[in-house]
């Protein structure tokens, strides 16, 4: 049996003082020259500083309890077990106050101050200070979980060449409210294990190890937040009444269940030559009961609800080779390679009406939907046809006619007309580290690579007037230089004229079919250099002599940038989008829009000892 008890406080105060513009912004924004009986000045928030304070407590609690087995039958039957059960409960509460007319010298305040009771001075705004204007919160909100589970492994072994084993769990939580029926679900999964190299007819020499596996199960997930109850949630006082005020948090759906991902899983684990070793898997994973926000019947009055509508599959290969290339008394050279495959598909991602290509890009950007029959990452675009000869955008349809955004047609583009771009996330990924051992030095050298996606170059930079943000700052994208100015011009740029009239800057679709094309999407394949590190093992002798058993010092380099890229528009596929007042184009699909910051190189230089 085992207990476990952990709490975590934070406590955190920040004390705005009379020095703060926005301090003393707020202490004279709401004042009279005299009082009624004509003398001194009366003030609806109350004169000095303002303290914030805010504390967290998390407290959790385990219970486990197991029983274990492990059999040894006749030399050559092993037998092994494990049963038990975990219970836990979660507690986090939050609190937050704010102090108004805080003096930092005698520790007092305002405490009678009710920002409701200021009527004459008009509603109040809460932002000026940075909070809520009262002494102490309404409500304390608190969130209890609870959840149990019950596990059992059971595993059988015939000579170390033949084995087995199954497992199962029944997990009980609070995230599914009060139907029992749901908050009981059983996951299970089996396995088994062929030792070929220790068979009697197996007589390869320069295989040293050969192992067939195979396992089959099932698991789920308790999306946190979730339930099969509709809740609510306290806010802060009502301006009007003062009184704490409830809305919904979560409407609740009865039917709502774990999201579930069975596994089927072979593989193979080898070493040959004694010097390079591998394992290899192909996978099969099918997930089900996702969790969709989908929106309902417009008459219930609930806006969206979660329900389980998705379902997806993954399909893949994984491969791990260590390999020694060199071997001698001084050198060694270790080479180590990750190589992963995934190629996953949509299959289901709730109900949708056919709707408009505007409607259902922002659809697909939201999350409310997926594309059905593509990779859960891939996006849909217009197909792009460049500009006509007076600078607008143009796209082409499925039937092939080329339009714009003043012709008829446009107001009738369906999501159908739409297509679907490659992932946006790498389907195929890995890395190689690099091992060199040369008598006190030893140096690691790591690459990574990905392969088979594709990023954006973020189109409204190219286009200042799609949002008036930007139109608002001096500096301008590199190729605005190049937008449409003149009748022939189509030629040679795709950057439309800029906006010529208000009717062209306030015109959504003209923006709307240029930013929603296909136009520079690129390659996102790359392969960089990670990481570097130099150790060097100070003499043992030496070391001993000091009072240490070990030394040694490392220097280290990381994120040294691209070997290769795959795209010829000089952009790192991994640059981070930009954000913040003037570029804020990333969206709810930041991966999909580059350039952005570049990583920044980092080098460390560090010296360990062992006592």
């Amino acid at each position: 049996m085992k207990y476990q008890y952990n709490r975590i406080e934070s406590n955190i105060e920040n004390n705005k003082g009379l020095d703060l513009y926005e301090i003393r912004r707020g202490n004279n924004s709401y004042i009279t020259a005299y009082n009624e009986a004509g003398s001194g000045v009366e003030r609806a928030v109350p004169y000095g500083g303002v303290l914030e304070k805010q504390s967290t407590v998390n407290t959790n609690h385990v219970a486990r309890g197991s029983l274990n087995l492990f059999k040894t039958i006749a030399e050559n039957h092993v037998v092994s077990g494990v049963a038990g059960m975990e219970a836990s409960s979660n507690t986090y509460t939050f609190n937050q106050q704010t102090f108004v007319g805080w003096d930092d010298r005698t520790g007092t305040y305002d405490a009678l101050f009710d920002h409701n009771q200021f009527a004459p001075y008009g509603s109040i705004n809460e932002s000026i200070l940075g909070g809520a204007y009262h002494g102490n919160n309404s409500f304390i909100p608190e969130i209890l979980s609870r959840s149990v589970s019950a596990f059992s492994n059971l595993g059988y072994s015939y000579k170390a060449k033949y084995n087995i084993e199954g497992s199962a769990k029944v997990d009980q939580a609070t995230a599914f409210g009060i139907n029992k029926r749901l908050s009981k679900n059983i996951y299970w999964a089996i396995s088994g294990s062929w030792n070929i190299a220790k068979e009697d007819f197996f007589n390869v020499k320069w295989v040293d190890a050969l192992k067939f596996r195979a396992s089959l199960g099932k698991n789920g997930n308790l999306r946190r937040g979730q339930t099969t109850a509709t809740t609510i949630k306290y806010g802060s006082s009502d301006t009007y009444t003062g009184k704490p005020d409830a809305s919904i948090d979560s409407w609740g759906n009865p039917n709502l269940a774990p999201e579930e991902t069975t596994t089927l899983n072979f593989g193979l684990d080898f070493t040959i030559f004694n010097r390079v070793t591998a394992s290899f898997d192909v996978y099969s994973k099918q997930s089900r009961n996702l969790m969709v926000n989908q929106n309902t019947n417009p008459s219930y009055g609930l806006g969206s609800v979660y329900v389980n509508e998705g379902e997806i599959s993954n399909k893949g290969v994984e491969l791990s080779i260590k390999a020694d290339v060199i071997k001698s008394s001084d050198f060694k050279w270790t080479a180590d390679l990750n190589f992963s495959y995934n190629k996953n598909k949509v299959l289901k991602y709730g109900d949708r009406d056919e709707t408009s290509a505007t409607s259902y890009y922002y659809d697909v950007q939201s999350g409310r939907t997926k594309l059905i029959g593509e990779d859960v990452s891939s996006q849909v675009r217009f197909d792009w046809a460049g500009l006509n000869d007076n600078g607008d955008p143009q796209i082409r349809l499925r039937d092939g006619s080329v339009i714009t955004y003043t012709d008829p047609e446009f107001a009738n583009v369906s999501q159908d007309e739409m297509i679907a771009t490659k992932p946006f996330i790498a389907p195929v990924f890995g890395g190689l580290n690099n091992i060199l051992k040369y008598k006190n030095f030893t140096l690691n050298v790591f690459f990574t690579f990905k392969f088979g996606h594709v990023f954006q170059e973020n189109l409204e930079v190219k286009y200042p007037q799609a949002a008036s943000s930007i139109d608002w700052v001096k500096t301008k994208q590199k190729d605005v230089a190049n937008a449409w100015k003149q009748a022939g011009d189509e030629a040679t740029t795709d950057i439309p004229a800029q906006a010529r009239n208000s009717a062209e800057f306030n015109s959504y679709d003209r923006r709307y079919i240029f930013t929603m094309s296909d136009y520079a999407l690129h390659s996102a394949a790359h392969i960089r250099l990670k990481d570097i590190t130099l150790w060097y093992e100070l003499d043992k002798n030496f070391v001993s002599k000091i009072g240490f058993k070990r030394a040694s010092l490392m220097f280290q380099a990381r994120n040294l940038g691209l070997i290769w890229a795959a795209n010829d528009a000089d952009i790192d596929p991994e640059s981070v989008p930009f954000s913040g007042r003037e570029i804020t184009f990333g969206g709810s699909f930041p991966q999909a829009y580059r350039p952005g910051v570049k990583v920044p190189a980092s080098f460390v230089l560090g010296l360990k000892f062992e006592f």
